[in-house]
């Protein structure tokens, strides 16, 4: 992974969110590298009124204040609810696709992509593609997982557009550019 910035951030995060409660107090943060991601689950799902949709854009409730303030006085964190949009914007800048964050029961994960998968299916979708075909190509089970987890943050990222909008057959495009 070569994107330091979004990597302390993630790390950083998930030590400082996640559940220290007798019930998570054995679960540890789990670091898990792959050559096309880097995957960080912590226990505890997200605290408080928060959604996944919601994070970076909201004031979150603070699971460990404690903790947190005392990361603040040592500099580690800035305490501001910033760390999403930074994740989100270092990823940007290293022109990497944004974080994914997954909010499941009793955990909660932030897997941080290389450029080479999203490249490589960039360039699978240099001719429109179906949900069915861009999920083949990913090796994955299902259209609906690809749709989630690699689609849609291309389509938000304005590098993939959908070649026939409304349409029940669609089919992705990358764009040039």
């Amino acid at each position: 992974m070569r994107n330091a910035v979004a990597v302390r951030e993630v790390l950083v995060n998930a030590l400082l969110h996640r559940d220290y409660s007798l019930q998570a107090i054995d679960s540890p943060v789990t670091v898990l590298l792959y050559p096309d991601r880097l995957e960080v689950e912590n226990p505890g799902a997200i605290y408080g009124r928060l959604t996944v949709e919601e994070l970076g854009k909201a004031n979150a409730d603070t699971r460990n204040p404690y903790l947190a303030g005392a990361m603040e006085v040592l500099g580690l964190t800035e305490n501001r609810f910033s760390g999403i949009p930074v994740i989100q914007r270092s990823m940007e800048e290293a022109k990497l696709p944004p974080a994914e964050f997954e909010n499941g029961r009793g955990m909660f994960r932030v897997t941080l992509r290389n450029a080479s998968e999203a490249m490589d299916l960039l360039g699978f979708c240099a001719v429109p593609r179906s949900r069915k075909e861009i999920a083949e190509f990913l090796g994955l089970g299902t259209p609906a997982y690809a749709y989630r987890k690699h689609i849609q943050p291309l389509l938000a990222s304005g590098k993939l557009r959908p070649e026939l909008p409304q349409s029940k057959k669609q089919k992705y495009v990358a764009v040039d550019g």
